[in-house]
């Protein structure tokens, strides 16, 4: 009995959250949100890439916002994704390549095109419904930021992680895209997209059943830790 009161008690703990937890709901954009406050951890989980979203054109802004909110030796973390690329980055295969090599290596680039033609393609499909689309920024980006600021961070450590592109994953995204076509204003365009859409889904898995692959790789997600000087005065 006692057992499963600790366990009534642990699960009532985590529904109310830890003392002093809260919420706060508003937008960056407002100067009064956080006033005063100060943390000593930030972490930004994407939010680079979805201000495109809900704040345009403030992305060069951010780092500014939140700064005055990190307490002196605090760290910050960027959490990012290089935006998916126009066209497919694998290189050729050398001459001193095999055959078999070669139309690994082709079949790869095929595979990475068709990643690059869905974000096209769901993109499109926001575009069309009306909406906005999140706008992901390159880790060159966020040094550049950091570095030219005149602010008190700084860049200790970033690390990259490779994006292993899936079925699940590729299908995922396109019903992103499958999602916006009830707001299309044409059914001719709605039908248009939907053939698309199940198209490339089709072309996708089969391409990486001939690479006998479970994912192909493109692009990579980021982590950028970002220091605050203890001398610097806010």
């Amino acid at each position: 009995m006692d057992n499963e009161k600790e366990e009534e008690d642990e699960d009532e703990e985590k529904e109310k959250g830890r003392r002093g937890d809260e919420v706060v709901v508003g937008r960056w954009g407002e100067e009064d949100l956080l006033r005063g406050r100060k943390f000593d951890v930030i972490i930004l989980d994407y939010l680079i890439g979805s201000i495109d979203g809900f704040e345009p054109y403030t992305q060069d802004m951010i780092f500014g916002r939140l700064g005055v909110h990190l307490a002196e030796g605090g760290r910050m973390y960027v959490v990012g994704m290089e935006p998916i690329p126009d066209q497919p980055t694998t290189g050729r295969s050398t001459q001193e390549s095999g055959e078999d090599d070669n139309n690994h290596t082709q079949l790869v680039i095929k595979a990475q095109g068709l990643v690059c033609e869905m974000r096209r393609l769901r993109d499109a499909c926001i575009l069309l419904a009306g909406h906005r689309c999140y706008r992901e920024f390159p880790l060159s980006w966020i040094h550049r930021q950091i570095s030219s600021s005149t602010s008190s961070l700084h860049i200790s450590n970033t690390k990259s992680f490779s994006i292993l592109h899936s079925p699940s994953s590729f299908t995922k995204q396109l019903n992103v895209a499958r999602s916006k076509l009830e707001y299309m204003d044409s059914e001719v365009m709605r039908e248009g997209m939907r053939i698309k859409i199940n198209e490339l889904e089709n072309m996708f898995n089969e391409t990486l059943k001939k690479m006998n692959a479970k994912n192909v790789p493109l692009s990579f997600d980021y982590i950028v830790q970002i220091t605050k000087d203890s001398c610097h005065n806010t």
